[in-house]
């Protein structure tokens, strides 16, 4: 069967753009099939959580983002310190890049320039997607235009990142784990002046009249909003003309009759806090809003899509080019799954700690739901502590960091799949706010500033290829690397004084957990596959398994 193109990708959001980008960068051609016409300029999901940012950054994202961003000098990080949140210091020591908050056209605009300029990928824009059949060796992908005419692309494989209404999710039989139905929401996009004299407003702010809940989000620092209305009882979004939205704004931001406010649209949405039973059905796999929604309260949602696909396109990549074995794609449902469903209870706990309604109950989902949807995310390994604090202040407070400052909860969850080598070692206590770096295996590696010639972040090493991590010690690591490389795609990386880098301001083997004669194998997202926290008898043939075991043989 000769192919059209190795991977069609449904769906222009962040995770499909970050899909199609990032096989490309991994030498893999893709074709993005979308059915709108060009890029809505609504700015929905808006915060870009420390995690993505420091791969924005790696990618080569970041600057395009920052620049529509809002500013970060008024952004909220002072006050979650005085809280008890990390200091800004603190954050720089856990990772290279920090939060920001940028309207998601921003985003997906940049994400678009470094995809265009890494070639091997293009947008079909106005082509609706009407089946997807997968044959076992490769899938189809039958489009309809909008003027009737119809047309088969082939390919390998396809993801589907067509949105939380995911009609191919829908035509696979994929039912979803969760409460469809969390709450109804109407969102107002407006240009306007919330504050006084042109002040910075606050990135996020609530309504200061009860009878009009919902909360403002601020996209740059001056006048560009939306507004997150929550329906009364039996509203729909056809019951406000645009005029009236502006009304319902001026008095929810406590503003004059008269205040200039333009509303540029309005759309109506339904908070959901669910997963899908399957993330992947043969050839066809689900990323981003296809595979799981949740309330946008932490801001998870674009984040959990561009990780997705960081999960995911090396996966692809080594098994296209040859390198992998089955068990490596079987592992992208396992691993990305539990972190989804974390992201949901987590994210839902945000939005009842909010009670943006000032009700008792102020959402649908039950608290079976919740529950379930709990006891799916524990192979994570990060938990909330807030539920288990007795006193009501002690809680409320860490309700708020556990919402503003979720390190923990962005960076320091862990795989576990067929594909990690487990090493016997207990993996460090991490709660939503508490961010502990390790490099257990199935962790994000951790940051660590390194040097020749050039200062720069260690995880700037970690695509591609495997990098096996050695120290002073570990000439028979390195050895046995340099056998493998041709073979496993693998190469090593010694990190000490008079090795291949050099670190800076930190011990790479106190932060690695590893003896002067051990290795750390990172996987190419930059997640540990294998660690062995000394050295070895027969290097070579312990490191050609953990190879075997990360590449799914």
């Amino acid at each position: 069967m000769k192919l059209d193109v190795p991977v069609v990708i449904v769906g222009a959001g962040p995770a499909g753009l970050t899909s199609a980008m990032l096989l490309a960068r991994l030498g893999v051609d893709s074709l993005i099939l979308e059915r709108r016409n060009e890029r809505s300029d609504h700015p929905r999901a808006h915060y870009i959580n420390t995690r993505t940012m420091e791969l924005f950054k790696q990618w080569g994202v970041q600057d395009d983002v920052v620049a529509g961003a809002f500013p970060e000098e008024f952004m909220f990080f002072p006050i979650l310190e005085m809280m008890g949140g990390p200091s800004m210091e603190r954050r720089l020591e856990i990772s290279p890049a920090i939060t920001v908050s940028a309207a998601q056209d921003i985003v997906e605009d940049a994400i678009e320039k470094q995809m265009v300029a890494a070639g091997r990928s293009s947008i079909r824009w106005n082509t609706n997607v009407a089946e997807v059949t997968d044959h076992g060796d490769y899938v189809t992908i039958t489009t309809e235009n909008n003027d009737g005419t119809k047309e088969t692309v082939t390919a390998r494989f396809c993801i589907a990142g067509d949105g939380s209404n995911s009609a191919i999710r829908r035509s696979l039989g994929v039912s979803m784990i969760g409460d469809p139905n969390v709450d109804s929401i109407l969102n107002v996009y407006f240009f306007g002046k919330l504050t006084p004299d042109g002040d910075i407003p606050s990135v996020g702010s609530a309504s200061v009249d009860p009878e009009v809940p919902g909360a403002f989000i601020c996209m740059d620092g001056k006048e560009r909003y939306c507004f997150h209305y929550c329906f009364g009882e039996g509203e729909t979004a056809d019951d406000f003309t645009l005029e009236q939205c502006a009304d319902m704004i001026r008095r929810a931001a406590g503003l004059q009759p008269d205040a200039p406010i333009d509303v540029r649209a309005k759309s109506p949405w339904t908070m959901t806090a669910h997963v899908a039973e399957r993330m992947r059905v043969g050839n066809v796999f689900l990323v981003g809003d296809a595979a799981h929604a949740f309330p946008p309260s932490g801001g998870f949602g674009l984040n959990s899509g561009v990780a997705d696909a960081h999960n995911l396109a090396w996966k692809l990549a080594a098994h296209l080019q040859g390198r992998a074995g089955p068990k490596l794609l079987d592992s992208y449902e396992p691993e990305r799954q539990p972190v989804a469903f974390l992201n949901t209870a987590q994210s839902f706990r945000n939005a009842k700690s909010m009670n943006l309604r000032g009700e008792v109950k102020p959402f649908n989902a039950s608290q079976q739901t919740i529950d379930e949807i709990e006891r799916r995310s524990l192979p994570t390994g990060v938990r909330s502590i807030a539920e288990e604090l007795e006193d009501e202040n002690e809680r409320e407070m860490m309700e708020v960091l556990e919402h503003g400052a979720a390190l923990g909860q962005e960076m320091g969850y862990a795989y576990t799949s067929e594909v990690i080598v487990p090493d016997g070692q207990v993996r460090p206590t991490t709660s939503i706010s508490n961010y502990v770096p390790s490099a257990s295996p199935g962790c994000r590696a951790p940051h660590l500033w390194v040097a020749n010639g050039t200062k720069r972040p260690i995880m700037w090493e970690f695509e591609g290829d495997f990098v096996l991590l050695t120290s002073t010690g570990g000439e028979a690591w390195k050895a046995a690397a340099a056998d493998l490389q041709a073979k496993y795609g693998v190469r090593s990386l010694g990190v000490g004084n008079g090795l291949d880098v050099t670190p800076v301001d930190a011990a790479f083997e106190e932060i690695y957990g590893i003896a002067s004669d051990g290795a750390v194998l990172v996987r190419p997202d930059g997640h540990v596959a294998f660690r062995s926290q000394g050295g070895s008898a027969d290097a070579a043939a312990v490191l050609e398994q953990a190879l075997r075991t990360a590449l799914g043989w």
